[in-house]
Parts: structure tokens; sequence; C-alpha cells
């Protein structure tokens, strides 16, 4: 009995063995369901893992994925909201980690948050808010307010806390340079 020695002997390597079939199975069951999203779910547990280990990264990561974007669109047309994938939830994911950051932790800079810029952003979103709650479509001008908040949080905040860092500037750069490379391919309907 090989197989039986053989998780005997490696019972981590077995229980990866394990799961990922499993995975797989659950896999082609929903696809055959057509509910193909479960294959994106090792990816969003790498990202969040990814997120809890190092947001530096993770923002460099979103850099590199902004001209490999593509449109929820693209993949299905019953889709009731169109978003990029991957960099619009990441960005989702950054916004609330630099909200924890921001309230709880308070990690910022003083220096950053009470910068001129940094306040008339504040000044813009604040208004933005005021001008959603009085919209005549609410929750296109929410998600407005939301997208706005996620690439000022990620592009702004975070870039700048990251930038105060020796060397982080340059890779910031790199990653921009080698999705420029691998980038601008639009999938067409």
């Amino acid at each position: 009995m090989p197989v039986i020695n053989f998780i005997k002997e490696s019972k981590r390597e077995a229980i990866a063995i394990i799961a990922s079939l499993l995975f797989v199975l659950a896999g082609f069951a929903a696809t055959a369901a057509d509910k193909s999203l479960i294959w994106l779910l090792p990816a969003v547990i790498g990202i969040i893992i990814f997120a809890i280990v190092s947001v530096d990264k993770l923002l460099l990561l979103t850099v590199f994925f902004v001209p490999l974007s593509i449109q929820m669109s693209y993949f299905s047309e019953r889709v009731p909201f169109d978003i990029s994938l991957p960099t619009e939830p990441i960005l989702a994911l950054i916004l609330f980690i630099v909200l924890f950051k921001l309230i709880v932790t308070h990690e910022f800079s003083p220096v950053l948050l009470k910068h001129p810029v940094s306040i008339a952003i504040l000044v813009y979103l604040i208004w933005t808010f005021v001008t959603s709650v009085t919209s005549e479509i609410p929750l296109v001008s929410f998600k407005t307010l939301f997208y706005r908040m996620w690439f000022t949080a990620a592009f702004y905040l975070l870039a700048a806390q990251i930038f105060l860092k020796k060397g982080k500037f340059e890779n910031y750069i790199a990653m921009l340079k080698a999705a420029d490379r691998y980038g601008h391919y639009p999938i067409k309907k």
C-alpha cells in the first residue's frame, strides 16, 4: 500500500493533494451547474493572504495589473454592474486596509495627513458624499464616490506612505514599466 505509506509519512503534502483534488472536483461540478466563479477562489485567497502579509507589495501588484485589467462585462453580459478585474476588487481591499490603518492603528504620517493636497482631497470626497446623498441616481453616485475613495486610498495615501521609504519609488516605476510591456491588449467581443 504505497498510497497509505505516503499519507502516513507526509501528512502536509497528502492534505494539500486531497484538498486540491476536492477543489478541482468542486470546480468541475460548479462549472457543470454554470457557476464557474469558483475557479477564482484560489486567486482571491492568495490576494487576501498577500494583503495581510505585505500591503506594499499588494500595491505593486495592483500597479502591475492596472493595464492588464479587463471589464467584467467581457465575461458575461448578465452582470448588473461593470468592474475592472482584478484591479477594482484589490483596490477595494486596499481601501479597507487604509481605513483600518487610519482609524485604528494611526500608521500614516501626520505630515502627509495635514498636507494641503490631502486636505483638498478630503474636502472633495466630502463634497462628493454630499452630492451623492442628494443625487437623483444615488447608486451611481455612491459607486463613483467609492471608486474615487479606493483610488485615493491606494494611489495617494498608501503610495505616499510607501514612497517615504528609500528605494520604493523605483519598484513602483519598475512595475509600471513591466505592466506596460505586457498590457494594452483589449479583448474584443
